[in-house]
């Protein structure tokens, strides 16, 4: 009779993970209002993905490792996750490379798992050039702008 080996643990799951999940903390002012968050779980994932040490991940605020998430309205879209418990899924361009987030609501913060998502959108562009006009050259005006953007 074969022996069946042990299940790995729950850690050793998410080490070996391909997609990135990390788990953020609201920071409130005395108001009660969000004016940052904290990340107090990351897996090994994350570190791939966001191309920052775990040390830096958990040991600095979203917005002292990720300033750009304020300008293009995440930072909001993560309070009103916080807030409302209502989840998001979008895919984002993050410094080079983009990412397929789903965001829910956990605690008193959020919980993102991710994926890289170069590749969709390399054959997406590569499909609307295939399928644009002639003479189009990327600047048609039915081909998505993020496709056209090159990204």
């Amino acid at each position: 009779m074969s022996q069946i080996s042990p299940l790995p643990s729950l850690e050793a799951i998410f080490e070996a993970a391909p997609c990135g999940l990390l788990v953020c903390q609201a920071i409130r002012d005395a108001s009660g209002r969000i004016n940052d968050f904290r990340a107090i779980r990351a897996i090994a994932a994350v570190t791939r993905l966001l191309g920052f040490t775990q040390e830096v991940i958990l040991g600095q605020t979203m917005l002292e490792t990720q300033p750009n998430v304020k300008p293009t309205g995440l930072f909001d879209r993560y309070i009103a996750v916080t807030e409302t418990g209502v989840p998001f899924e979008a895919d984002v361009f993050l410094d080079d490379h983009w990412c397929n987030g789903s965001v829910v609501k956990l605690g008193d913060g959020f919980m993102i798992t991710f994926v890289n998502v170069d590749e969709t959108k390399a054959a997406l562009r590569r499909e609307a050039e295939v399928n644009a006009p002639p003479g189009c050259h990327g600047r048609c005006p039915g081909v998505p702008r993020v496709l056209r953007s090159g990204a």
